[in-house]
């Protein structure tokens, strides 16, 4: 494989694959091709943790012996536990010169794991060395394929430094990915329900509370990839206070977009709220989300976490039945006969609960135990 046509349609390939994981295959079919082989593999080795595997491989007998390379066969493979640590990307190897055919071939490794997929050589390239982790590639040749000679190293050594690259970013929207996925299960914790738009008033992002909010339909809805209250005044007070959010999230601005209540038939209203983010540091990057809307459901207020008071606060079982319902903002004489205990009662563990708490006054109580209360999940 020379620089030349065929190595730019192996490099379009490879590149592609970062985004498009499905072609990492079609990447080693075109590598094999070009070397005259039928098998190749991208390997995954984490030497701290003793985990080593095949991230994805080309032809029957490699696909086949994926699951069995990583969970059993791995411990047998000599070419792993010798390879130099210290070797950097671009390194070319073949087997032989780290462990030795003849060792090789009486070995359980070869004789219980290669042999039977015909494979009796390989030579690969190092991808990534960030030691403890390496990635390699690797080309195998069975008995009735040609030796490998220079002609196949230079190969490998011209798709190298694309190769160390192209992992290099693989490895950096993986995390962005794990990251992104992290955020939004965390999101998805929220009993707000959470919308983020980007500067089309699109819908980048929904939450389980707001996707369980839009499916009952009541009050507001999501059709045709926008937000709307089905109250038609409601509405455009909606659509206007969002607007504000977004264009102040588009040029990067602080400003207020607005708050409001939508309401229900039969239920108290959803409370509304529309606010930009702000700048983000790197200006010259296009921006996605511009603005959220948050929208508060006083029915589905989450279950009261009695023990979370406790062990914050020390407060005894019997003060933190009586915290619990102080959200439902009920008077202390109601909240005594709820709890079939007397006025004296309530009002010493009310003493008793403000102290624990540092708190002063029964709003400030509140205050504290609603913050609690959103936590819960």
């Amino acid at each position: 494989m020379d620089l030349d046509s065929s190595l730019e349609e192996v490099l379009v390939t490879l590149y592609s694959a970062v985004t498009e994981p499905g072609l990492w295959e079609v990447f080693l079919v075109k590598v094999a091709s070009k070397h005259c082989v039928s098998k190749a593999a991208l390997l995954i080795h984490d030497f701290k943790e003793g985990q080593h595997g095949i991230s994805t491989a080309f032809g029957d007998a490699v696909k086949a012996s994926v699951h069995a390379y990583g969970s059993y066969y791995c411990q047998f493979d000599e070419w792993t536990r010798r390879f130099p640590k210290e070797a950097g990307p671009g390194v070319i190897f073949t087997g032989s010169d780290i462990w030795p055919e003849s060792e090789m071939r009486r070995s359980v490794f070869y004789n219980e794991f290669l042999k039977p997929f015909d494979t009796c050589e390989l030579a690969g390239v190092v991808g990534c060395n960030a030691n403890p982790h390496f990635e390699l590639l690797s080309i195998y040749r069975g008995p009735s394929e040609q030796p490998f000679d220079e002609r196949h190293f230079d190969a490998l050594r011209s798709l190298s430094p694309h190769l160390r690259v192209a992992l290099g970013m693989r490895r950096r929207l993986v995390a962005l990915e794990s990251r992104v996925t992290d955020l939004e299960n965390a999101l998805d914790q929220l009993e707000t329900a959470l919308v983020i738009f980007d500067s089309a008033a699109n819908p980048v992002f929904v939450n389980r509370a707001a996707r369980q909010l839009f499916e009952r339909k009541c009050g507001i809805e999501i059709t045709k990839a926008r937000v709307t209250a089905q109250n038609p005044g409601e509405n455009t007070r909606l659509q206007a206070i969002l607007a504000r959010a977004i264009a102040a999230g588009t040029r990067g601005g602080r400003e207020f977009g607005g708050a409001m209540l939508v309401s229900r038939a039969g239920k108290p209203p959803l409370q509304v709220l529309a606010g930009p983010f702000q700048e983000c540091n790197h200006s010259h990057a296009p921006r996605g989300a511009v603005a959220a809307l948050f929208i508060s459901d006083p029915d589905r207020m989450p279950g009261f976490r009695a023990e979370v008071l406790r062990e914050l606060y020390g407060v005894t079982p019997a003060e933190a039945r009586l915290a619990a319902l102080l959200l439902t903002g009920k008077a202390l004489p109601e909240l005594a006969d709820n709890l079939g205990v007397t006025h004296e009662t309530v009002r010493a563990q009310m003493k008793s609960i403000l102290h624990k708490t540092g708190t002063t006054r029964q709003t400030g109580l509140v205050g504290l135990l609603s913050k609690l209360n959103h936590g819960a999940s």
